[in-house]
């Protein structure tokens, strides 16, 4: 088998690193793509694109041959760190997964949100939250928030956040800015 390329060398290390109970099975998916899958047994499988990153493939089943991944990542790095997440046995999802991704506290999404850590704790725990708020949560983390409705033949985005923008009013979906 030839070798696979420095990111995904790198990103196979930081997830023996880091959940040494993983077991990868490596195979390039092409010499034309230049792709890598790694499969973890019982778990996820994981495509690297060159120019593109990683992507992870849902576990339960739910995905149809030809949709893409679940989830991206550019960097080793994240893909690594988010392959920990899932492979725990309580699995960290939701804005605690994006905040232990980026590496960043409470404290400190509290301080560029101007609000107290109660209230950013409070955020990460609950299941009913403004789409407003959750911008301003993933904007912090140099983010932006997407959110799509999907089906099995149709896939739109409903509402997409502006990064660049500190103005709420710009960062509407295209309808809402009609109305």
């Amino acid at each position: 088998m030839e070798s696979p390329p420095p990111e995904v060398t790198l990103f196979l290390e930081l997830v023996k690193d880091l959940v040494p109970a993983l077991k990868p099975k490596l195979e390039p998916g092409g010499e034309k793509a230049g792709n890598w899958w790694i499969d973890f047994k019982g778990s996820r499988s994981i495509e690297w694109r060159p120019g593109f990153g990683f992507g992870i493939y849902a576990a339960d089943g739910d995905s149809s041959y030809g949709e893409g991944p679940a989830e991206t990542f550019r960097t080793p790095e994240l893909a690594a760190r988010r392959m920990a997440q899932l492979a725990s046995p309580e699995p960290v999802s939701g804005f605690r997964a994006l905040r232990d991704l980026k590496g960043v506290t409470q404290e400190q999404i509290a301080a560029l949100l101007e609000v107290n850590q109660a209230a950013v704790s409070k955020l990460e725990n609950r299941g009913d939250w403004k789409i407003q708020t959750a911008g301003d949560y993933v904007k912090a983390l140099d983010m932006h928030l997407e959110v799509r409705v999907v089906s099995a033949d149709a896939s739109m985005c409903l509402y997409r956040s502006d990064l660049s923008s500190h103005d709420h009013a710009e960062a509407q979906s295209p309808r809402a800015a009609r109305a």
